[in-house]
């Protein structure tokens, strides 16, 4: 069954296969969820149809598909539609290759044969879907790539919000120390110490809003990698740029307010 092992008992047999029988394999999670105890002779419900329980499978995790294989239950074929659902069709199956065949060969084979089995005609399309492992990382890596193009759009956006925030609160705080900057200047102040001054708080600014969003991303991920068990990785490296993409934000948004601030004359700036 996929390559899997029992943990416990043991895989239904041809003999089971052929004459329909109530048995089922289960997962290692469908086990530790249901039992507390040996489970093997036990009886489940499965379609609401008693089954004896012959074996637990070794714990595999989640497959390619992302479905976690230790949830899943394992009856005979026959027994599925005859016993349990009482239907001559599947919606899906997975078929091996032995080692050595032509893959894409062999797609389109089955691809002929379903559409021989449907009595589809040439004009017609496929009703049914058939893809390979290739096709799932080419859909996953698509899937990714598109994410990956939506998180840059959306950080850019951020950056740039942030941005205009930072320079219209920094604007608003020059004209607003108008008598500060006057009093500096008088006392010895110099046009870049103004810059520099200005420059330093705008990064300040930016630097706290950086740190409140990675806090508040980090709390976060850590709820819900606990409430729906989706573990995480924390990459230092994509933390470490974007603080600094945050801190040269900052400075950009800082920049014409503080060179706008370093222009006031000492005495138009105390006159207010």
């Amino acid at each position: 069954i996929k390559e899997t092992r029992p943990w416990m008992g043991r895989l239904y047999s041809s003999k089971e296969e052929v004459g329909r029988e109530r048995v089922a394999v289960v997962g290692f999670k469908v086990y530790t969820n249901l039992f507390s105890e040996d489970p093997l002779g036990k009886h489940i419900l499965v379609f609401r149809v008693p089954t004896e329980v012959i074996g637990v499978l070794e714990e595999k995790g989640v497959d390619y598909t992302g479905q976690d294989q230790d949830l899943q239950i394992f009856i005979p074929f026959s027994s599925f539609v005859r016993r349990y659902s009482n239907v001559d069709y599947v919606k899906g199956a997975y078929i091996q290759l032995e080692e050595g065949k032509d893959l894409k060969a062999a797609k389109e084979r089955i691809r002929r044969l379903l559409r021989e089995l449907h009595g589809l005609k040439e004009t017609q399309k496929d009703d049914f879907t058939l893809f390979t492992m290739d096709d799932i990382i080419r859909t996953k890596e698509e899937g990714i790539r598109l994410v990956s193009v939506l998180t840059v759009i959306s950080s850019l956006v951020s950056f740039i919000v942030g941005g205009l925030g930072i320079f219209a609160v920094m604007l608003l705080t020059v004209v607003e120390r108008r008598v500060e900057i006057g009093m500096r200047r008088a006392v010895g102040s110099r046009r870049k110490d103004i810059v520099l001054q200005f420059l330093t708080e705008s990064a300040i600014v930016a630097g706290i809003g950086a740190l409140a969003g990675l806090l508040t991303g980090l709390i976060v991920t850590v709820l819900v990698d606990y409430l729906g068990g989706f573990p995480f990785t924390i990459d230092l490296e994509s933390l470490s740029f974007s603080l600094l993409i945050t801190g040269l934000v900052g400075v950009l948004a800082g920049l014409y307010p503080a060179l706008q601030a370093s222009l006031y004359e000492p005495i138009e700036a105390l006159r207010g």
